[in-house]
């Protein structure tokens, strides 16, 4: 793997270490296969000196993935000169998905409880709109199809999906 001066645990070859596979499976998940291209874009992250770290001023969010790699590269660059901005960042970020939860920007299907939280939702569309819950064998418990009134639905925990079209942005009401 690649040297970096602000990183505990930099190996110019061989197998990745624990800690190196610890940080890979931080940031992209369980099931991701550790290699040296994985481990090397973390180090690319941690090693880093500029104030920028992870490439984001500090009063920026990004998307839970996102943070999720910077909480992988910080497992190996815990003394980073710019920890503290970092974990600021990461908390934001994780913040701004969780809130992003609560609400429909745009066209498509959201799985519940990963990409929306259970809830009632409203829009104001202004032309027609369609939405649609499914169950987990994609068979539809409810849908409705709107010209330009007030719409809303209530997203049950137990539903699997719901998509929407050319309804404008949802918010969650409760």
């Amino acid at each position: 793997m690649g040297y970096h001066p602000n990183c505990i645990d930099t190996r110019a070859t061989g197998e990745p270490s624990k800690r190196e596979a610890a940080a890979v499976r931080l940031a992209y998940g369980e099931n991701t296969k550790i290699t040296a291209s994985e481990v090397e874009i973390l180090y690319g992250v941690c090693g880093s000196n500029n104030q920028w770290w992870p490439g984001l001023s500090k009063n920026d969010a990004d998307s839970a993935a996102a943070a999720q790699e910077v909480i992988g590269a910080s497992l190996l660059c815990p003394n980073h000169p710019h920890a503290d901005q970092v974990k600021a960042y990461v908390k934001r970020s994780l913040d701004q998905a969780e809130a992003d939860k609560n609400r429909i920007q745009y066209d498509g299907t959201y799985l519940v409880g990963r990409d929306l939280n259970p809830g009632t939702y409203v829009s104001q569309p202004t032309g027609g709109c369609y939405w649609e819950r499914t169950d987990r064998n994609g068979q539809i418990i409810d849908n409705n199809f709107s010209n330009g009134a007030r719409v809303q639905f209530t997203v049950e925990p137990s539903d699997y999906s719901i998509s929407v079209q050319g309804c404008g942005e949802w918010s969650r009401a409760n």
